[in-house]
């Protein structure tokens, strides 16, 4: 089946990639990645927006963690950074299909509400500039991709502009939904993506497209 979208944005997290921040101390410090985990997503959830939208650093998160759960703020450090640069793709043939699909001679780009570590250790990490055409991250356009306010999709509005391109000409995997359905408003294709498979299924017919 033939496509007419020029570019696709892929979301990163549960989408390209299922690998977890500290997400080795799982095994190797189970009562430490526990802490960070209660610390982050139960007693200070409401940091996580600011931080993925650039007005809190990785490094102010970690030391106001290190200091809550008395964890060496070194290692706290170190062990993120690590987790950053070794995340894994969803599943083994996702660079193999992104290759194809820019073949084509569509644009593949990273689209994720991240933090400033995904520029900083994450891209360089797995060598990502040379993979994709561009990645978008909040932490660096200052807007998430679902925000209610406004009535464009400011996440992506400067990106499209910039390539000359509508709504209409690109098209969002996602493993969250159009929440409040400002996607479908304004003609921009979102495809829910709910597994690894149902991934590698969109990115196949792409590269066959």
């Amino acid at each position: 089946m033939k496509t007419n979208k020029k570019i696709i944005f892929i979301d990163w997290n549960k989408t390209l990639s299922y690998s977890l921040f500290w997400g080795q101390l799982k095994e190797k410090d189970s009562l430490t990645y526990e802490k960070i985990e209660k610390w982050l997503f139960v007693d200070n959830r409401t940091v996580i927006n600011p931080w993925m939208k650039g007005t809190i650093k990785s490094e102010q998160i970690i030391k106001d963690m290190s200091n809550d759960i008395d964890v060496s703020y070194t290692f706290l450090l170190e062990e993120f950074i690590i987790s950053c640069k070794k995340m894994t793709w969803a599943f083994d043939g996702v660079e193999t299909y992104i290759k194809k699909i820019r073949k084509k001679g569509m644009k593949v780009v990273i689209a994720t509400d991240n933090m400033d570590s995904f520029p900083e250790h994450t891209v360089p990490g797995m060598n990502i500039s040379e993979l994709f055409d561009d990645y978008l991250v909040s932490s660096t356009i200052g807007h998430l991709k679902d925000e209610e306010e406004a009535s464009t999709i400011k996440f992506f509005d400067d990106y499209l502009k910039i390539n000359n391109v509508t709504y209409h000409d690109v098209v969002l995997l996602d493993d969250s939904e159009d929440k409040h359905g400002k996607y479908k408003r304004n003609n921009f294709d979102r495809i829910l993506i709910d597994s690894p498979e149902t991934l590698e299924q969109h990115l196949r017919r792409y590269a066959e497209s």
